[in-house]
């Protein structure tokens, strides 16, 4: 219930219009700029090596050895029932070796480990490009109940809003969607701070566990987002003077890794809606849950099921308009929760499934009385 009351209350809060804050900036956000702009050099490679911003002391870490032998154990026996996904485990752990973002740790450098990250997979059908994704978990707490992740400072949003990039993108009659393949994986970590991101890993269960260390930012850490970010941003900062458009759309059009969510598909899932660019539209795509049976809905599953719906720039009313009234409903009839909803909303709801598959709207906004022609590029890569 808790988890529905937050979600509620996200669903609610998108209409909400943010008030004007002056743009300032806290003490721990200039010391975090400090830091960056302190410690973050230029590798051989063109590629930049950062530090890893502590708020804590690294002494405040316990042992996570044992921890991490337990859950590698874990993890072969649930990929030992699933050989296919099994495979592409190994394959993902191969490539991280062969591009050097991993490294092992030799017998007589254990001593220096600080902390060993648990790592486990998250499976994704639906993808077009990494159905398998191996998760870092740096938040599992050591002996001392303290975590890699508990250390870290999460630092300042360095983006635009995921608002600001939709619009900025409805404005423009080119358009190029595209992502950075391997983001996170693109940026270095200094040498000394990789000892506190090792993870355990074997290729045969035959054999022993080998320490690695990750030498890139790494997914699942907290401080990671505003690295690679702040990277991103640096980039820009780095070509204004000779490329300012370059550098402004460096910094005003990234969501994370998206300059627009792309693939190789018919609709391209742009930021959470779903772009045709032949048509130029936008169409909003739902889960199959949404689409249950009326007869088996709960009220508490369908109003799970509606709080999904993310619309924050308002092109898709009709929709949430309906499922808001449909929710009213439900309150004003006093249904309990896990009650079945009232053979009464059948109809509206099938009707707003409808409009949920059919709704589209027209992608550019902008009025110009020039003919132009209309041109769009996408580009995928996966992380």
């Amino acid at each position: 219930n808790d988890d529905l009351k937050a979600s509620l209350e996200r669903f609610w809060d998108v209409e909400e219009l943010l008030p004007c804050i002056p743009n300032t900036t806290s003490l721990l956000d200039q010391d975090l700029e400090e830091h960056f702009k302190r410690h973050t050099k230029i590798a051989d490679d063109g590629r930049f090596i950062v530090r890893i911003p502590l708020w804590g002391e690294l002494n405040q870490l316990g042992d996570s050895m044992e921890q991490a032998q337990r859950r590698l154990l874990s993890l072969e026996r649930r990929l030992a029932r699933h050989k296919h996904t099994y495979e592409d485990y190994r394959k993902f752990i191969r490539e991280y070796l062969e591009l050097r973002h991993m490294t092992p740790v030799l017998p007589h450098e254990l001593n220096k480990v600080r902390y060993v990250i648990l790592h486990l997979c998250v499976v994704k059908p639906d993808s077009t490009t990494t159905m398998l994704r191996v998760v870092f978990d740096a938040s599992a707490k050591s002996t001392t109940g303290v975590s890699l992740n508990d250390l870290q400072a999460i630092g300042p949003v360095i983006q635009p809003d995921l608002l600001h990039v939709w619009l900025h993108f409805r404005m423009q009659t080119v358009v190029v969607t595209a992502d950075i393949a391997k983001m996170y994986r693109q940026v270095w970590v200094a040498e000394p701070d990789t000892w506190m991101q090792c993870i355990l890993w074997r290729d045969d269960t035959t054999c022993s566990a080998q320490m690695y260390r990750l030498c890139s930012v790494t997914y699942g850490e907290a401080s990671s987002s505003y690295l690679v970010c702040r990277v991103l941003y640096e980039v820009g900062e780095e070509i204004r003077s000779s490329i300012q458009e370059i550098a402004d759309a460096i910094q005003r059009s990234f969501y994370v890794d998206n300059l627009s969510m792309g693939a190789a598909t018919k609709a391209i899932k742009m930021l959470g809606l779903a772009w045709c660019p032949t048509a130029d539209t936008f169409q909003l795509i739902i889960e199959d849950a949404f689409h249950t049976p009326v007869n088996t809905l709960t009220k508490r599953g369908l109003v799970s099921r509606i709080t999904k719906l993310y619309d924050p720039v308002g092109i898709l009313q009709p929709v949430i308009i309906t499922a808001k009234i449909i929710m009213q409903d439900l309150w004003r009839d006093n249904l309990k929760l896990y009650e079945r909803i009232k053979d009464v909303f059948g109809a509206r709801i099938r009707q707003t499934r409808w409009w949920t598959d059919s709704q589209v709207v027209l992608a550019w906004i902008r009025s110009d009385n020039t003919k132009s022609s209309s041109q769009d590029s996408s580009s995928d890569e996966s992380t």
